[in-house]
Protein backbone atom coordinates (compact mmCIF):
# COMPACT_ATOMS: atom_id res chain seq x y z
CA UNK A 1 0.00 0.00 0.00
CA UNK A 2 1.15 3.44 -0.55
CA UNK A 3 0.05 6.80 0.81
CA UNK A 4 0.64 10.27 -0.89
CA UNK A 5 1.55 13.12 2.15
CA UNK A 6 -0.95 15.10 2.26
CA UNK A 7 1.13 18.37 2.71
CA UNK A 8 4.00 17.29 0.49
CA UNK A 9 2.76 14.89 -1.91
CA UNK A 10 5.94 12.70 -1.37
CA UNK A 11 5.19 8.89 -1.98
CA UNK A 12 4.82 6.94 1.50
CA UNK A 13 4.75 3.24 1.13
CA UNK A 14 2.98 1.45 3.57
CA UNK A 15 4.02 -1.83 5.29
CA UNK A 16 1.44 -2.78 7.77
CA UNK A 17 -2.53 -2.61 7.59
CA UNK A 18 -2.55 -1.84 11.65
CA UNK A 19 -0.60 1.73 10.55
CA UNK A 20 -3.33 4.88 11.42
CA UNK A 21 -0.32 7.21 12.30
CA UNK A 22 2.50 8.08 9.83
CA UNK A 23 4.93 10.62 10.19
CA UNK A 24 6.15 11.93 6.44
CA UNK A 25 9.84 11.54 6.44
CA UNK A 26 10.04 14.12 4.19
CA UNK A 27 8.25 17.43 5.87
CA UNK A 28 7.41 16.47 9.23
CA UNK A 29 3.68 16.23 8.60
CA UNK A 30 1.26 13.94 10.64
CA UNK A 31 -1.20 11.62 8.70
CA UNK A 32 -4.16 9.79 10.51
CA UNK A 33 -6.44 7.33 9.39
CA UNK A 34 -10.05 7.59 10.44
CA UNK A 35 -12.65 7.02 7.49
CA UNK A 36 -9.77 8.14 5.51
CA UNK A 37 -6.43 10.03 6.15
CA UNK A 38 -6.13 13.43 7.09
CA UNK A 39 -3.14 15.94 8.18
CA UNK A 40 -3.07 15.97 12.00
CA UNK A 41 0.40 17.86 12.74
CA UNK A 42 3.19 18.47 11.97
CA UNK A 43 6.53 16.29 14.18
CA UNK A 44 9.26 17.84 15.47
CA UNK A 45 12.56 16.65 14.08
CA UNK A 46 13.86 13.52 16.01
CA UNK A 47 17.26 14.98 18.04
CA UNK A 48 20.39 13.40 17.52
CA UNK A 49 21.21 10.60 19.42
CA UNK A 50 23.67 7.14 19.54
CA UNK A 51 22.04 4.20 18.43
CA UNK A 52 22.52 2.00 16.06
CA UNK A 53 18.63 1.27 15.26
CA UNK A 54 16.84 3.16 12.71
CA UNK A 55 14.03 2.33 10.43
CA UNK A 56 14.22 -0.18 8.32
CA UNK A 57 16.54 -2.04 10.37
CA UNK A 58 15.94 -5.89 10.79
CA UNK A 59 15.98 -8.54 12.76
CA UNK A 60 14.78 -12.20 14.31
CA UNK A 61 13.37 -13.36 17.77
CA UNK A 62 12.34 -16.79 17.83
CA UNK A 63 12.89 -17.49 13.95
CA UNK A 64 10.63 -15.14 12.94
CA UNK A 65 11.88 -12.27 10.74
CA UNK A 66 11.02 -8.69 11.80
CA UNK A 67 11.27 -4.92 10.74
CA UNK A 68 11.35 -1.49 12.52
CA UNK A 69 8.89 0.59 10.87
CA UNK A 70 8.26 3.56 13.54
CA UNK A 71 9.46 4.55 16.41
CA UNK A 72 8.55 6.46 19.97
CA UNK A 73 11.27 9.06 21.21
CA UNK A 74 9.79 8.99 24.92
CA UNK A 75 11.55 11.45 28.05
CA UNK A 76 11.17 11.29 31.60
CA UNK A 77 13.10 13.35 34.47
CA UNK A 78 16.28 11.16 34.34
CA UNK A 79 16.28 10.51 30.56
CA UNK A 80 15.08 9.79 27.30
CA UNK A 81 14.26 5.71 25.59
CA UNK A 82 12.95 4.75 22.41
CA UNK A 83 10.09 1.91 21.82
CA UNK A 84 10.38 0.66 18.20
CA UNK A 85 7.49 -0.55 16.11
CA UNK A 86 8.22 -3.87 14.95
CA UNK A 87 6.46 -5.70 12.02
CA UNK A 88 7.03 -9.41 12.12
CA UNK A 89 6.69 -11.68 9.03
CA UNK A 90 3.74 -12.70 10.23
CA UNK A 91 2.00 -9.69 10.24
CA UNK A 92 1.96 -9.39 14.11
CA UNK A 93 3.03 -5.92 15.67
CA UNK A 94 5.58 -6.23 18.41
CA UNK A 95 7.66 -3.48 20.70
CA UNK A 96 11.13 -3.31 20.84
CA UNK A 97 11.79 -0.84 23.95
CA UNK A 98 16.14 0.48 23.99
CA UNK A 99 17.10 2.16 27.10
CA UNK A 100 20.79 2.37 28.53
CA UNK A 101 22.10 -0.39 26.92
CA UNK A 102 18.96 -2.76 27.54
CA UNK A 103 16.20 -4.33 24.99
CA UNK A 104 12.98 -5.56 25.94
CA UNK A 105 10.77 -6.84 23.28
CA UNK A 106 7.24 -7.52 23.74
CA UNK A 107 3.53 -7.58 22.29
CA UNK A 108 -0.03 -6.32 23.43
CA UNK A 109 -1.96 -8.45 25.44
CA UNK A 110 -5.56 -8.53 24.38
CA UNK A 111 -7.72 -8.05 26.00
CA UNK A 112 -5.77 -6.25 29.13
CA UNK A 113 -5.69 -8.09 32.12
CA UNK A 114 -7.48 -7.06 35.29
CA UNK A 115 -4.99 -4.91 37.23
CA UNK A 116 -4.64 -3.25 40.36
CA UNK A 117 -5.02 0.49 40.12
CA UNK A 118 -1.68 1.76 37.89
CA UNK A 119 -1.88 4.89 40.72
CA UNK A 120 -2.04 2.49 43.05
CA UNK A 121 1.29 0.96 42.58
CA UNK A 122 5.10 1.22 43.86
CA UNK A 123 8.26 -0.42 43.47
CA UNK A 124 8.53 -3.89 44.30
CA UNK A 125 4.80 -4.77 44.43
CA UNK A 126 3.66 -7.71 42.60
CA UNK A 127 1.70 -8.17 40.22
CA UNK A 128 0.04 -11.80 39.38
CA UNK A 129 -1.34 -12.25 35.80
CA UNK A 130 -2.54 -15.55 36.46
CA UNK A 131 -1.19 -18.20 33.54
CA UNK A 132 1.63 -15.60 32.81
CA UNK A 133 3.10 -15.52 36.17
CA UNK A 134 3.62 -13.19 38.62
CA UNK A 135 5.47 -9.98 37.70
CA UNK A 136 7.40 -7.70 40.27
CA UNK A 137 7.46 -3.70 39.97
CA UNK A 138 10.99 -2.36 38.92
CA UNK A 139 10.07 1.51 37.90
CA UNK A 140 7.15 3.43 37.96
CA UNK A 141 7.70 6.97 35.55
CA UNK A 142 5.82 9.82 34.10
CA UNK A 143 7.24 10.22 30.79
CA UNK A 144 5.84 12.42 27.42
CA UNK A 145 6.35 11.08 23.69
CA UNK A 146 8.83 13.84 22.19
CA UNK A 147 8.63 12.66 19.05
CA UNK A 148 7.70 10.17 16.80
CA UNK A 149 8.58 8.79 13.11
CA UNK A 150 7.49 6.24 10.68
CA UNK A 151 4.66 3.97 11.02
CA UNK A 152 2.37 3.55 13.78
CA UNK A 153 -0.81 1.38 15.10
CA UNK A 154 -2.12 4.43 17.29
CA UNK A 155 -1.89 8.37 17.41
CA UNK A 156 1.37 9.45 18.62
CA UNK A 157 1.47 13.35 19.09
CA UNK A 158 4.50 15.43 20.48
CA UNK A 159 3.88 16.11 23.73
CA UNK A 160 1.59 13.24 24.56
CA UNK A 161 2.02 12.35 28.69
CA UNK A 162 1.30 9.09 29.93
CA UNK A 163 2.33 6.82 33.24
CA UNK A 164 4.96 4.05 32.41
CA UNK A 165 5.38 0.90 34.60
CA UNK A 166 8.19 -1.93 33.85
CA UNK A 167 7.98 -5.02 35.96
CA UNK A 168 10.07 -7.97 35.32
CA UNK A 169 10.51 -11.38 37.17
CA UNK A 170 13.48 -14.21 37.56
CA UNK A 171 12.99 -15.74 34.50
CA UNK A 172 13.80 -12.93 32.61
CA UNK A 173 9.97 -11.62 31.40
CA UNK A 174 9.37 -8.64 30.62
CA UNK A 175 5.69 -6.78 31.64
CA UNK A 176 4.99 -3.24 30.92
CA UNK A 177 1.73 -1.11 31.69
CA UNK A 178 1.31 2.16 30.23
CA UNK A 179 -1.73 4.65 31.08
CA UNK A 180 -2.08 7.50 28.49
CA UNK A 181 -5.10 9.80 29.19
CA UNK A 182 -8.10 6.43 30.51
CA UNK A 183 -6.99 3.86 28.58
CA UNK A 184 -4.42 1.23 29.62
CA UNK A 185 -2.07 -0.94 27.56
CA UNK A 186 -0.15 -3.90 28.72
CA UNK A 187 2.94 -5.67 26.81
CA UNK A 188 4.58 -9.10 27.84
CA UNK A 189 8.13 -9.89 26.36
CA UNK A 190 11.83 -10.57 27.12
CA UNK A 191 14.76 -8.71 27.98
CA UNK A 192 17.15 -9.46 25.24
CA UNK A 193 20.89 -8.89 24.53
CA UNK A 194 21.81 -6.35 21.05
CA UNK A 195 22.82 -9.80 19.44
CA UNK A 196 20.10 -11.90 20.11
CA UNK A 197 18.67 -9.95 17.03
CA UNK A 198 20.59 -10.58 14.68
CA UNK A 199 20.10 -7.01 12.96
CA UNK A 200 20.83 -6.21 9.85
CA UNK A 201 20.15 -2.63 7.95
CA UNK A 202 21.83 -0.48 11.24
CA UNK A 203 22.25 2.85 11.02
CA UNK A 204 25.98 3.51 10.62
CA UNK A 205 27.89 4.87 14.04
CA UNK A 206 31.42 5.60 14.16
CA UNK A 207 33.36 2.93 16.35
CA UNK A 208 30.19 0.66 16.53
Amino acid sequence: MELNCLSCGAALPLQSPATIFVVCRYCQSTLIRDQDWSVFGRMAELPPEITPLQVGTQGRYEGERFELIGRLRLKWAQGFWNEWCALFSKGRIGWLAEAQGFYMLSFPLSPVPELPPLSELQAGQEIDLGRLGNFVVDDIKAAVCVASEGELPFPAPARQELLSIDAGNAKGDFLCLERIGSTVQAHVGRYLDFNDFQFTQLRPLHGW
